[in-house]
């Protein structure tokens, strides 16, 4: 896509140049300059494409991954529910879903702290955890184009 802009029409302050420096650094790119004085300034940007790739993987694998979270947290026998819980925390983390990974870890650390929990209280508990889950699957799958 080419632009052109003429110094009198677009008027500035300065800082574009300063600011798209800056995200390409970030995203490890490269700009170059090519310039004639008093003709015209050539910009180029290059992003790597392997960032884009990652940020498309995770955003089409996050239902799975919400999917998932909540039929091995559904499954998993009470022995095994605060290891599964801390696996799934950290993953729902990295797929974006910090709020609800949060919350399953804390129920995770929960469930280490009170080992002698009656089970109807942490059945309670994971029922609580499901629903948030489920909740988040439902406004993401309305988000979905269809």
């Amino acid at each position: 896509m080419s632009v052109v802009a003429v110094e009198s029409s677009i008027p500035g302050s300065g800082l574009g140049l300063a600011i798209v420096r800056k995200i390409v650094e970030i995203n490890m790119g490269d700009l170059a300059v090519e310039s004639v004085v008093g003709v015209e300034t050539t910009m180029k940007v290059n992003l790597p494409i392997g960032i884009a790739a990652v940020e498309n993987f995770i955003s089409e694998s996050r239902l799975g991954v919400l999917r998932r979270a909540i039929s091995s947290i559904t499954d998993a026998p009470d022995e095994e529910l605060m290891d599964k819980c801390h696996e799934i925390g950290g993953s729902l983390g990295f797929y974006t879903f910090s709020q609800e990974g949060s919350h399953v870890l804390t129920f995770s650390r929960w469930l280490r702290a009170n080992p002698d929990t009656d089970k109807e209280v942490v059945t309670a508990k994971k029922a609580e955890i499901l629903a948030m889950l489920r909740e988040s699957l439902l406004n993401i799958e309305r988000e979905i184009p269809k």
